[in-house]
């Protein structure tokens, strides 16, 4: 804040510390995340109540993105990550996308909101290293879309989907193709 005389007087708190944070869709998440992994990645994580803040921004949500050792962990101040309806080929390896084939494990942390969530379709697509994964705090209700969720996850030996709820899923098309 400036008081007129080009004074400084107090330094604005970033709003985002208490704003909601909503993901951008699937692509976009993807290319902007995968152009922070290194080759070494193995894990991602998502962070919420955090006061990390990094240059590097997820598109215009306030999600940001920090390496810790072989770690991308993805933070928020928000309390929770709300996932775009969109949340088609989110970690797929699709597009030269292909840093997300040696992620081994994927923490969702119990802080996501996927309520508004339609699609997931692809959302894995060729993680062949992902060999865990728990999305019983997915709600998907509303999702209709979940063809090739886990296509080529080969890897993938012990998969939590207790919460799912595939009433109004219409494509679950080669779901967990190999």
């Amino acid at each position: 804040i400036n008081d007129g005389n080009n004074d400084v007087i107090s330094e604005m708190i970033p709003a985002f510390y208490s704003v909601i944070c909503e993901l951008p869709s699937g692509g976009q998440f993807r290319n902007t995340v995968h152009a922070q992994l290194a080759d070494d990645t193995k894990a991602i994580k998502f962070i919420a109540n955090s006061k990390v803040v990094t240059e590097h921004q997820i598109g215009t949500s306030y999600a940001y993105m920090q390496l810790n050792g072989t770690t991308l962990e993805i933070h928020t101040a928000a309390q929770e990550f709300i996932f775009n309806k969109d949340c088609a080929a989110m970690f797929n390896t699709l597009n030269g996308t292909t840093k997300f084939a040696n992620i081994t494990t994927i923490d969702f942390n119990g802080c996501i909101n996927t309520s508004k969530v339609t699609k997931l379709g692809w959302m894995f697509y060729g993680c062949q290293a992902l060999n865990s994964l728990d999305l019983s705090s997915f709600n998907t209700a509303n999702v209709t879309n979940m063809d090739s969720m886990f296509y080529q996850c080969q890897a993938l030996n012990s998969l939590d989907l207790s919460s799912f709820n595939t009433a109004n899923v219409k494509n679950m098309s080669s779901m967990f193709y190999e």
